[in-house]
């Protein structure tokens, strides 16, 4: 990517989304919204982000009810929930809605840096990478390769 990416910030907090859009300015070109309604019409009116970052408890829209529509909008975009919320049932259902990460409020923005970087990464390489047809063996059946923790 020789341009910055395109960075989505989703939060009704008005102090997070300045904060996170200062700290990544130099990396991202950042647009912020503090309603889910609004991205939703910026994704519908053409805007691509390359990777969006979401918190999960908004009063307009719920952030899980955001995630299932920006996975409808936009499959393949990095999606990141961040919350306050940090119950092992709010991070399991952001994940079930399509989420690709989860980070607890409050939360080093360095460590979300880190998990965008990765993500970003992952799904540059997933465009560049040409599907493989799997490979079979001479019984028929695909072949997996060796599996080791070591």
């Amino acid at each position: 990517m020789n341009q910055k990416p395109d960075l989505l910030l989703v939060d009704d907090a008005p102090m997070m989304t300045r904060f996170l859009s200062l700290f990544f300015a130099e990396q991202y070109r950042v647009t912020s919204c503090l309603n889910p309604e609004e991205a939703i019409d910026l994704i519908r009116k053409g805007y691509l982000p390359h990777i969006i970052v979401s918190d999960l408890d908004m009063p307009q829209m719920s952030g899980l009810v955001l995630t299932k529509v920006l996975r409808q909008l936009m499959p393949d975009c990095p999606l990141v929930v961040v919350s306050g919320l940090k119950e092992s049932k709010h991070r399991l259902a952001a994940l079930e809605a399509g989420a690709d990460d989860f980070l607890a409020k409050p939360f080093h923005p360095a460590e979300l840096q880190a998990r965008l970087e990765n993500l970003l990464q992952r799904s540059e390489q997933k465009k560049t990478e040409a599907p493989q047809p799997p490979a079979h063996s001479s019984s028929g059946k695909v072949k997996t390769p060796p599996f080791s923790l070591s």
